[in-house]
């Protein structure tokens, strides 16, 4: 398919434990994905990884908040889907962490064209994407996140 990228495979996802690994450039930033396709999860994960940033992962956003409010997840950037299953998508995601968690950079991803406002301070990751436009909007995200004093 034109214009997919290459970086997706049949490895399971990471679970909620958060993936110790990091390198160069991705320096001490820890980053929260939150998707609820396994493959696009376990993609992300592994590209991040790759570009040197501690992860954790969850499936939807219910689980993604449990892991921040219980401290088991400290991350400076939270990567999420807009469109998943459950009471609360990636947008409602990004306003309660930007409300509870107002530390923490954003950056939305999805694979749809739609309308629905997006929190201030954040930013859209459209798929598919190439890993230097992951790496680009990550970047882009932490930089120009106004962290709290």
């Amino acid at each position: 398919m034109a214009g997919s990228t290459s970086w997706m495979s049949n490895r399971p996802a990471v679970g909620g434990r958060p993936e110790q690994r990091h390198g160069p450039d991705g320096g001490d930033h820890f980053v929260l994905i939150v998707d609820d396709d396994d493959l696009v999860r376990s993609g992300a994960t592994r590209c991040l990884e790759r570009l040197g940033y501690r992860t954790a992962a969850a499936s939807d956003a219910d689980k993604a908040l449990e892991m921040l409010r219980s401290g088991e997840v400290r991350a400076d950037l939270l990567f999420t889907d807009i469109r998943m299953p459950g009471t609360i998508d990636g947008v409602d995601l990004a306003q309660i962490v930007r409300r509870e968690f107002p530390e923490i950079a954003i950056l939305l991803t999805t694979g749809f064209a739609g309308n629905r406002p997006q929190p201030p301070d954040t930013r859209i990751l459209y798929k598919p994407y190439k890993i230097a436009d992951l790496d680009h909007a990550v970047r882009d995200s932490l930089a120009g996140h106004d962290r709290p004093a």
